[in-house]
């Protein structure tokens, strides 16, 4: 029997989205990236590790047993507020 981890795990690394942005962080890395997918790459990367603290900070005083579902009315909250929008990437 397969668990909700390997299904979620096996969802997340065959979504097209996450493959390409595998790809273009293996570009960059490897220095074969443009100089536009840097400076884009590191703005993502900004942006990302924002989001994450903006969470991290969020979630501080949560209990244990809250913080599945105050974690996810987060992200909630600030999906309904910037997306769908635009972006660079």
């Amino acid at each position: 029997m397969v668990d909700s981890a390997t299904v979620e795990y096996e969802a997340l690394i065959n979504d097209p989205l996450f493959q390409r942005l595998w790809a273009i962080r293996q570009e960059v890395e490897s220095g074969r990236a443009d100089p536009q997918l840097v400076e884009q790459w590191e703005e993502l990367r900004e942006t990302v590790t924002h989001i994450v603290d903006s969470l991290r900070a969020t979630m501080l005083g949560v209990p244990a047993s809250e913080r599945e579902q105050v974690a996810r009315a987060w992200i909630e909250a600030f999906c309904d507020e910037h997306w769908p929008r635009e972006t660079l990437h």
